[in-house]
């Protein structure tokens, strides 16, 4: 049994790190807890042949998925404005009923929290979720704050406050700026 809670532990993480794997990890979010709120994002989107449902859960936003394949995963998303800009930190969610049942109280034993931090843009029919340009400059600056490194890589995890992060990105702003190919697109699904 316990091996069960093992490898569904690890393909979840897995899961979520290949979901939201276009951004630099973080051992934090941008916030504990919502500090923004953004009616419109709730509902349903498509992205590709997923669906997804946002809603309102307390202090977060609960993000469920229904892949092509029929899986479903669950996420939880807190949000920030900074500088005029509202800012996503995303999370593979644990605590999730569906995810509970079948952990129980191990979760807590099989669950590295990974925040993956994007820019978020919504309007009426599309949500973008936009990843930091890849440019060194960037990338210097994050090292500053607190990271972790493995020797020979070029990939971190950050290991920062929330309120690091916050003024990192206040300073930064145009780290995740629109270029040609650096967000996710969801519809609004109809």
């Amino acid at each position: 049994m316990r091996r069960y809670f093992l490898s569904f532990a690890l393909l979840s993480t897995l899961c979520s790190v290949l979901f939201l794997s276009a951004c630099i990890p973080s051992l934090c979010p941008i916030t504990e807890k919502n500090e923004t709120f953004l009616p419109e994002i709730e509902g349903n989107w498509n992205m590709e042949d997923n669906r997804y449902h946002v809603e309102l859960n307390g202090d977060f936003y609960a993000v469920s998925v229904r892949t092509k394949q029929g899986k479903k995963e669950f996420y939880k998303m807190t949000l920030a404005t900074i500088e005029g800009e509202t800012y996503a930190s995303l999370t593979f969610d644990k605590d999730a009923p569906e995810v509970k049942k079948i952990l129980g109280d191990n979760a807590e034993a099989f669950f590295l929290p990974i925040w993956r931090l994007y820019r978020l843009q919504v309007s009426d029919n599309e949500l973008r979720l936009y990843w930091m340009h890849s440019e060194t400059d960037f990338q210097k600056g994050l090292r500053e704050l607190g990271s972790f490194q493995k020797k020979g890589s070029t990939d971190l995890i950050l290991n920062t406050t929330p309120d690091q992060l916050q003024a990192w990105l206040a300073k930064n702003k145009s780290a995740y700026a629109e270029n040609k190919n650096n967000f996710f697109l969801f519809k609004r699904a109809k």
